[in-house]
């Protein structure tokens, strides 16, 4: 497929010898497919009223010199379509110059309210992005598209989980509660979609890489692992991560009672972390010195468990084993075999070389961080500055075409020596 990395690049201020970690979106550079020769790209994403990607195909754009310029024509999922996913039209070997794009044949149930009042300049060598927006139009449904049932009465609120309709990346547990939608809606606006079969596909994949449970228990890390294992492009977690402050809260939903998601904590806080402390009658102190939030214990427990991926419920029980672990006399946390386990599975959890690159990305340096706050501050500090340069070189590479993950990059450059 196609798709575009962003650099994520991670900024840490040692305090104390905490890593406090600061997310800058530095570029976007193409990732799997290159601007050809001297001509440029676009990559152009159907939207619905919400900013959310259409995901069925069907739609076309059209894009045109301005001023005067003849008319190209491109439909989603055509031969000219470098982007197998539904509501994304890559088109590559674009000659430079300012061009018009606009929508030709709306996706069914959508339609194009906009005019051409933007201009998009394509630069040689450069992926420019165009998102456009389209309205919701039932009244207006392609002809040759199968009759949409009338809406059922009442609504069963559903997750949404990858192969929903609409799916973000907001599984409950990445901020707070996640996504839900009424399953005759669901039906209704996207025909074809099955919730049986796409639950059954997930749950085969999630054996197929030895997860356990169910998706009530899976968290979003093991639904990378699951995208992946069914060959669905990856969702950018680290952007849903990066967008959570601006994301309207889930209103009308009850969270299951102890719902092991939740009391994991999250990205930013460190609930668990008391929580699990005031349990076992630990002073804080003790603790938040090397723990500061959920997400280090998190990445604690996975590297702990290399070559695992473990259920929310698996996390919390392994949770309470680590914090037992770090504050028992005369034990100590074997950082080296860690890092190890670390580089090995390409993050702190399992993290497959088809994950969207700047998941790749965050996988390792939240485990950098966990182990960080474990060394002493120059060890932390010369970490970043090599985990910063691979980085920096391995986004370079990208420039010239597909190349190996992150994981495997840092290991061949070394990273076994780095800690």
């Amino acid at each position: 497929m196609i798709g575009s990395r962003r650099w994520v690049r991670w900024q840490w201020w040692f305090r104390s010898g905490v890593a406090v970690m600061v997310i800058v979106v530095q570029l976007c550079v193409p990732f799997v497919v290159r601007a050809q020769n001297n001509h440029g790209m676009l990559i152009v994403h159907l939207l619905d009223d919400e900013g959310i990607r259409i995901p069925v195909q069907g739609g076309c754009v059209t894009f045109f010199l301005d001023p005067g310029g003849a008319a190209n024509h491109i439909c989603d999922g055509s031969q000219w379509d470098g982007d197998a996913a539904g509501g994304v039209i890559a088109i590559s070997d674009v000659p430079p110059g300012t061009y018009k794009v606009g929508v030709a044949i709306a996706p069914p149930g959508y339609r194009w309210d906009e005019d051409y009042r933007n201009s998009y300049t394509v630069i040689k060598g450069r992926v420019i992005w165009v998102a456009l927006l389209l309205a919701r139009d039932i009244a207006h449904v392609s002809a040759s598209a199968p009759a949409v049932p009338a809406p059922a009465p009442g609504c069963e609120l559903v997750e949404l989980y990858p192969g929903y309709p609409g799916y973000r990346g907001y599984v409950t547990g990445l901020d707070g509660l996640g996504d839900y939608a009424c399953l005759e809606e669901l039906e209704r606006m996207n025909y074809g979609f099955n919730r049986q079969a796409v639950d059954a596909a997930n749950l085969t994949a999630a054996q197929r890489v030895g997860l356990a449970g169910q998706p009530v228990e899976w968290t979003w890390e093991n639904w990378m692992a699951i995208e992946a294992e069914l060959g669905y492009p990856p969702t950018c977690y680290a952007c849903a991560i990066l967008a959570a402050p601006q994301r309207t809260p889930t209103s009308g939903v009850t969270a299951i009672p102890g719902d092991p998601r939740l009391l994991i904590g999250d990205m930013w806080g460190s609930a668990a972390v008391s929580t699990l402390s005031a349990e076992r009658g630990i002073p804080a102190w003790r603790v938040t010195s090397v723990v500061p939030t959920d997400r280090v214990l998190r990445a604690l427990v996975g590297m702990a468990h290399p070559g695992r991926h473990l259920t929310a419920a698996q996390i919390a029980e392994g949770s309470g084993a680590v914090l037992d672990g770090l504050v028992t006399p005369g034990n100590f946390l074997d950082v080296a075999r860690l890092w190890d386990n670390l580089i090995d599975q390409g993050g702190y959890a399992p993290t497959p070389h088809r994950a969207h690159p700047d998941d790749q990305v965050l996988m390792i340096m939240l485990g950098a961080e966990a182990l960080a706050g474990f060394s002493v501050p120059f060890v932390s500090t010369g970490l970043y500055n090599q985990l910063q340069r691979s980085g920096t070189e391995w986004n370079a590479a990208a420039l010239s075409g597909p190349t190996v993950s992150f994981a495997e990059w840092i290991r061949q450059s070394g990273a076994r020596d780095w800690m």
